[in-house]
């Protein structure tokens, strides 16, 4: 009888399949992925940045291969190509070709912050406020998530940037009268976290 065709799947390269400031740093990165209609020990194969990979089918017909996150940074298309050499029990093989795109983003986005409008009891900007649990405003690339920090009682808020590029977070826990200080972060979906701003 002739042999099911095997088929080859490639796991996301990261968590969100886009490497980002921090992942790029890593000296290599494990490329993921399973198989059906195959054996153990079948042979797969990766080719990135014409760099070649090879691993192997382990029990659950899955694979693992760890390659140099430096070929995936320099890959000129960012995809991988892989190729699966099947085989079964009665002797026939296939092999199955497959690729995998992936992005690249190692910039953290920019984002402001101030005290809104409706607990600025001072003057324009001058950050003086009587509102003990004051609302912190700002402006952002819609769907980051901007992670703010209330220093003094610990509190940490996040909130997701609006498709108008607005955010706000308020407070539970109240400020005690002095000066306090509120730093903030934004996070975009590549996992890229920005310096904190204060």
């Amino acid at each position: 009888p002739s042999k099911a065709v095997s088929v080859l799947t490639l796991d996301d390269v990261t968590s969100a399949n886009t490497i980002n400031l921090s992942e790029s740093g890593q000296t290599t990165t494990m490329v993921t992925g399973r198989a059906t209609n195959a054996r153990e020990g079948d042979t797969v194969e990766l080719m990135i940045n014409n760099t070649p990979y090879t691993g192997t089918l382990d029990s659950a017909l899955a694979f693992s291969i760890e390659v140099d996150t430096a070929d995936l940074m320099a890959d000129g298309d960012t995809k991988i190509a892989a190729k699966l050499l099947g085989s079964d029990p009665a002797g026939n093989n296939d092999v199955t070709n497959q690729t995998k795109t992936y992005s690249i983003d190692t910039t953290p986005s920019s984002f402001a912050m101030a005290l809104g409008t409706s607990s600025n009891s001072g003057l324009t900007n001058d950050l003086i406020t009587s509102d003990t649990t004051p609302t912190v405003v700002g402006l952002g690339t819609a769907d980051d998530t901007i992670i703010v920090t209330f220093q003094d009682t610990g509190e940490i808020l996040s909130t997701v940037v609006a498709a108008d590029g607005s955010w706000s977070v308020t407070p539970t826990l109240g400020l005690f009268d002095g000066s306090r200080t509120v730093s903030a972060v934004v996070k975009d979906p590549a996992g890229n976290v920005s310096s904190a701003q204060t």
